[in-house]
């Protein structure tokens, strides 16, 4: 017999069909007073381009499942300077990973 919390909560990762679009109503309903909270310390600019990459995808890149190629940590590096200093900030997880399939 197939477990329904585990069904349940798969949605949570990759949401599908009638269970997916409950699920992202919930989550949405239950994020919805920190996302307005923390978006009420933004000064919104004309022209700005903002990303929500969710925690998934936080998620997978911090626990190795994702990796970082060079120039994408360059790039980070690059935009976290613009706020301070990066001395000593390195990132986990990276290994150069070949395909030759």
């Amino acid at each position: 017999m197939k477990n329904p919390f585990k069904s349940l909560f798969t949605q949570c990762a990759r949401p599908e069909g009638f269970w997916g679009r409950q699920m992202l109503r919930f989550m949405n309903w239950c994020h919805a007073p920190l996302t307005n909270w923390g978006l009420s310390f933004v000064d919104f600019q004309e022209g700005w381009t903002m990303l929500d990459s969710g925690c998934g995808p936080y998620y997978r890149y911090h626990h190795g499942e994702h990796m970082l190629t060079p120039r994408q940590q360059e790039d980070i590096m690059n935009i976290l300077a613009r706020f301070g200093s990066t001395d000593g900030l390195t990132f986990d997880h990276y290994v150069t990973d070949f395909d030759f399939g």
